[in-house]
């Protein structure tokens, strides 16, 4: 009976049919649209400005022939930790302006 009543409350809550108030999100997700759900970080706004590097490495990862799916995490990693000051400041900012603001046309078309 408990488990059940967890499964239910974490599938409302999943789901985004609650009618309480969950747990707050971000206090910088000002966006308004109701599915801008995903909250941006530096490191997932890098996963989107420096695709091409992430595939370099995705496939040095791999020994050089078909690229690996489960490299990737590894590659986003190497190429997110080797950032120049630059360009972590690039992706910081990128992120703060994509949580509170719309995203621009080319993130909206991905």
């Amino acid at each position: 009976m408990l488990l059940q009543a967890v499964r239910i409350w974490f599938g409302n809550y999943a789901t985004g049919s609650a009618k309480e108030e969950g747990p707050a999100k971000s206090t910088s997700n000002t966006r308004g649209h109701p599915t801008s759900s995903k909250t941006w970080t530096s490191k997932s706004v890098c996963s989107h400005i420096f695709t091409a590097r992430i595939s370099d490495e995705q496939t040095k990862l791999s020994g050089g022939g078909e690229k690996d799916i489960g490299k990737y995490r590894a590659a986003l990693l190497n190429v997110f930790k080797n950032l120049s000051k630059a360009e972590l400041k690039e992706c910081e900012d990128r992120a703060a302006e994509w949580n509170t603001e719309s995203l621009p046309d080319e993130m909206q078309r991905k």
